[in-house]
């Protein structure tokens, strides 16, 4: 099941270069990644013991690394405090760019 449902998504293209910060509490995991080009964060979500694919996809690949998704504006505490500007969840699309 989506969370947030009723945020609209927007596909595109980030290439991000690195962790700002890995958190997990309770089951739920998120990665904090760097963009290329923009002061904003893009924040990857995950549930721990569900589904997880997405965070660990990058883990493996390591940095910097491409990604295409679907992506939704964050809460707007998480926008302010935290700089995050792009928030995937666990079950929008999501794949890694082949490096040509």
């Amino acid at each position: 099941m989506k969370r947030y449902p009723n945020r609209p998504r927007t596909r595109q293209t980030f290439t991000l270069l690195g962790v700002e910060h890995r958190s997990g509490r309770n089951d739920n995991r998120r990665l904090v990644c760097f963009v290329r080009d923009d002061f904003g964060l893009l924040a990857l979500w995950g549930t721990s013991c569900a589904n997880t694919e997405n965070i660990d996809a990058v883990e493996r690949h390591g940095f910097p690394v491409t990604i295409s998704c679907d992506w939704h504006p964050p809460n707007e505490s998480c926008a302010g405090r935290y700089r995050h500007a792009y928030w995937v969840d666990e079950d929008d699309h999501f794949e890694i760019v082949p490096r040509r």
